[in-house]
């Protein structure tokens, strides 16, 4: 991101492509990945590493699901005890 940045009469300017990695950053973030994990997707991606990508948004995937499943678990028996 940073080589593509100018500096024009006192002010940053960034194109096109900043703001949709900076989208994606912020997407990644909000579900939950790492720094490290944006930056090895970022790298990735740069790479146009299309098949990297996708395992490690996979593998994310799996990790969340896991933990809805747990809590899904946890809840019912929390309300099994609590009914009786």
């Amino acid at each position: 991101m940073c080589q593509e940045i100018k500096k024009v009469m006192g002010f940053w300017q960034y194109d096109e492509t900043d703001f949709e990695r900076l989208s994606l950053i912020m997407m990644l973030h909000d579900l939950d990945f790492t720094v490290e994990e944006i930056k090895k997707y970022m790298k990735l991606s740069l790479e146009k590493n299309e098949r990297e990508c996708l395992k490690l948004l996979n593998k994310k995937r799996k990790g969340i699901l896991d933990e809805v499943h747990l809590k899904a678990v946890s809840y019912t028996h929390l309300r099994a005890h609590e009914t009786d």
